[in-house]
């Protein structure tokens, strides 16, 4: 008998719903079943030059090749990202300890590679990869600009993430290989791929109105659902999601509280998608990171604001585990207005935890182009004073390329649900750390620059960002940002497509009110 069909059986017979999925014990999302090669310090090789001016790549002159990038051994290759001036002109190959593969050329990923693959992509001229490449000795990256057709400088951009590793731990386990990491990309790409015991409640979207299932002992919630029976016929907007968030209190420690549009990435609009750590399919919103628990769960759904939704269903999966976690997970809320010559900080949290990625919503409000897309992420971690992580510009940093030339994407790992590119540029897009997680010891600081050398102010930042953490912790309230004094930007964000219509109808409600007035007027004289 197959797994599957196993697991049908065994939910018949206990009468509980079980859906396929991946295990509690995952390797790729359970804090608690780390391996040894996740939880080492997570490095950047990027072509930043960490100057503060700006540059942040590598530039070749037609027909040269060069070597961009070297990573010395025993390590892991997590996660490879480049981009150029233009690929169809240039090569990107990686030699590992003395053999040769090119990665894109000529504007193309090497032959035998799907074009479906969830692992490896070549989006526009962002090439990206997850594939696990292990590191005996050194990694070598070489960048190549074809002399043909060149008649300019050829900038390269690179970022890879990788760990050093001990040399025995190379190769075990298993699941932390290009196999293991495909097997489990089929199960993320089912959004509703959960296991355990599955358990609904009707939400009342009022303070005090919390929902606490009943733990009896160490829990894993393996995903959490959003939807309601109403919202068939009449889907949830944007705004409606916004004005209301998810509020989760942990073994006593609120761990999560986020307004609904932003944490699934539906600022903008409620457009289908699915990745590892979120989904949204048809009208329901899923949740997919595991909720470790160790004696009691309280959900809420609560408002923010006004406008928000009148009630919601809620859903989770568990299974027992058979020790008391050491992490929680944790989501939190940021909303603000760039300013001149400040970075912005979007996280920064004390004691033990692993960094998961970030939701990011961005509007341009007055701004014609994305240029305030130019800042770069910078991470400090356990208290290093210059940045232990800097990459090469914000669509970067969310594996995107030339102000995410792509277009509206989703993978498993990063992806644009909605862009606009101008009246104003908007853009939601999301970066999912799992292979590419970061443990930090003692503290993470994560901040994100915002133009050229941050010069790009009264630009709206707003979003969640993820990760676990095993000191205690309460997260803060949302607080929605205010627009800055004598900007002339509103505080509420651009609806994509809606603006236009809006402009529309209140130009058509003037003019009928003018006609009234003057009807009125003429009225008079007679």
């Amino acid at each position: 008998m197959s797994r599957r069909a196993l697991s049908c059986c065994l939910a018949l017979l206990t009468g509980f719903v079980v859906i396929p999925g991946y295990a509690a014990d995952d390797t790729w999302l359970n804090p608690e079943n780390l391996p040894p090669q996740l939880q080492q310090p997570l490095k950047l090789l990027a072509t930043t030059a960490m100057s503060g001016e700006g540059k942040d790549f590598f530039s070749l002159q037609p027909g040269q090749t060069a070597t961009i990038g070297t990573i010395t051994g025993p390590a892991i290759i997590f996660r490879i990202w480049s981009t150029s001036s233009d690929t169809r002109l240039s090569a990107l190959d990686m030699i590992v300890d003395g053999k040769r593969e090119t990665l894109v050329a000529k504007g193309a990923l090497p032959a035998g590679v799907a074009k479906d693959d969830p692992l490896r992509a070549l989006d526009q001229q962002a090439y990206w990869s997850y594939l696990p490449v292990v590191v005996k000795k050194q990694a070598v990256f070489q960048a190549r600009s074809f002399e043909k057709d060149v008649t300019e400088p050829m900038k390269f951009y690179l970022q890879v993430g990788y760990r050093q590793v001990p040399a025995e731990q190379l190769t075990q386990p298993a699941a932390v290989s290009a196999a293991g990491l495909r097997e489990q990309a089929k199960l993320w790409q089912e959004p509703a791929s959960l296991t355990g015991v599955g358990e609904e409640y009707t939400a009342d979207p009022t303070p005090g109105h919390a929902w606490c299932p009943q733990i009896n002992g160490p829990t894993l919630i393996n995903g959490l659902q959003i939807t309601s029976r109403r919202w068939s016929s009449a889907p949830p907007t944007p705004q409606q999601l916004q004005a209301t968030r998810l509020v989760i209190t942990c073994d006593g420690q609120k761990t999560i509280d986020v307004p609904l549009a932003a944490l699934f990435n539906v600022r903008y609009a409620l457009h289908a998608y699915v990745s590892a750590g979120t989904a949204v399919q048809g009208t329901t919103l899923y949740l997919r990171f595991p909720l470790p628990v160790v004696s009691s769960l309280s959900i809420g759904i609560e408002p923010f604001g006004s406008g928000g939704l009148k009630e919601a269903d809620v859903r989770i999966w568990r299974q027992p585990l058979k020790a008391a976690p050491k992490y929680r997970l944790c989501a939190q809320y940021f909303s603000q207005y760039s300013v001149t010559d400040q970075p912005m900080t979007l996280l920064n949290v004390t004691g033990e935890g692993i960094f998961l990625g970030t939701n990011l919503c961005v509007d341009g409000k007055d701004r014609k182009t994305f240029a305030f897309l130019e800042g770069n992420e910078q991470i400090y971690i356990d208290g290093d004073t210059k940045p232990t992580i800097e990459g090469t510009g914000t669509e970067d940093y969310f594996n995107g390329a030339w102000y995410f030339e792509a277009g509206e994407k989703a993978n498993l790992f990063s992806g644009v649900t909605f862009m606009q590119p101008k009246d104003p540029p908007v853009v939601d897009c999301y970066r999912y750390l799992v292979a590419d997680c970061i443990p930090f010891k003692q503290s993470l600081r994560l901040d994100l620059q915002h133009g050229s050398r941050n010069k790009a102010p009264d630009v709206l930042y707003e979003g969640v960002n993820f990760w676990y953490q095993a000191s205690p912790t309460n997260v803060a309230e949302p607080v929605a940002a205010k627009a800055p004094k004598g900007s002339g930007i509103g505080a509420e964000p651009a609806t994509g497509g809606d603006s236009l219509i809006v402009r529309i109808i209140g130009f058509v409600l003037a003019l009928v009110l003018v006609g009234f007035v003057a009807v009125w007027l003429l009225r008079r004289k007679t």
